[in-house]
């Protein structure tokens, strides 16, 4: 989830730049859907993975994600900047960060509602186990929990010092959270830190070598933690234990302004990058979807919860994808 320092980047018909190197047998389908490697394209690391680890969902008879998906479409436009797309029960929260707010939609209506007004610059939002909104509170340098309309701070400081700005985050089905806390407004911390907040409530440090650690996500059963370096260009996977603590990284895969990221019930990883790039979760590459304003974030939502949602700019946009992720 860039800052929003960074320029609004024309991403219209952007065909080069969208990997970190070319992806040999590409294709793209004639309604200008999704484009796809039949090789598998560009691999991780050796190592693949979290160290060496896969985790490829539950059921290893998904369908290819991407084939025959079309090309997204406009939701909604007329905002400022679009973050944190969320599915939340019935609707789509939307962060527009200057805007200082975060917006609901209730599908098939577009119409986007104020759901919270001032968000203090709200960014990355997650569910909880027990259907808690959890929220980067990026102006006011926190993380904040929701149940049933009252706002809970759950992380504010760390070693005495106020949190730089919370950006993206996720939330494990055993109440693991894990957020990214770049230095976009400034170092109030001495480190730009990826942190884990405890089901008790510690906080403690996941990673704090990564420049601009920004999207965040986890495989199907939670077992594997992605994290984005928006500055470096890569992504980030950490084995995580049964009690949420976390183990040794390793590069899953290197793509260009990675920013947010999602993970379908197949493991395959979603990325906002110059394009939504698709990885399979042993980093071989899947194929991409060209969006017409450069994406921050992805989000699966809908009934089925195959609707990939994508923020992209000043407006949202939508498409139907094979794999079903969580949301």
């Amino acid at each position: 989830m860039h800052h929003l320092r960074l320029a609004f980047l024309p991403a219209i018909g952007i065909v080069a730049a969208c990997s970190s190197e070319p992806v040999s047998g590409t294709s793209t389908s004639s309604s200008g859907g999704a484009s796809s490697s039949s090789s598998g394209g560009s691999s991780s690391s050796s190592s693949g993975g979290a160290s060496g680890e896969v985790d490829a969902g539950s059921d290893a008879g998904f369908p290819d994600p991407l084939a025959g998906v079309a090309a997204p479409t406009e939701l909604r436009a007329g905002f400022q900047f679009t973050e944190g797309p969320l599915w939340f029960g019935t609707k789509l929260l939307v962060s527009d960060i200057p805007a200082n707010k975060i917006f609901e939609i209730t599908p098939p209506a577009t119409e986007p509602v104020v759901f919270r007004d001032p968000s203090n610059g709200t960014n990355g939002n997650a569910l909880g186990p027990a259907g808690e909104l959890y929220s980067c509170e990026g102006n006011a340098g926190r993380i904040t929990k929701t149940v049933g309309g009252v706002v809970t701070p759950v992380a504010t400081t760390f070693g005495g010092a106020k949190l730089n700005s919370p950006n993206d985050i996720i939330v494990r089905k055993d109440g693991n959270v894990y957020f990214t806390d770049p230095n976009y407004y400034g170092n109030t911390q001495p480190k730009q830190n990826v942190f884990r907040i405890a089901p008790g409530g510690a906080l403690t440090v996941v990673d704090d070598a990564i420049q601009k650690p920004n999207g965040v996500a986890l495989s199907p059963s939670g077992n594997i933690l992605y994290v984005t370096s928006a500055q470096d260009g890569y992504i980030n996977a950490y084995p995580v234990m049964a009690d949420g603590s976390v183990g040794a990284k390793s590069k899953f895969v290197d793509v260009p302004s990675p920013d947010g990221i999602a993970v379908d019930d197949a493991g395959n990883v979603y990325v906002a990058s110059v394009k939504v790039e698709v990885f399979r979760p042993d980093g071989t590459k899947v194929g991409s979807l060209t969006v017409p304003q450069q994406p921050a974030n992805v989000a699966f939502g809908g009934a089925d919860r195959k609707t990939l949602y994508i923020t992209a700019r000043t407006a949202v946009y939508q498409t139907r994808v094979n794999v079903p992720g969580p949301p």
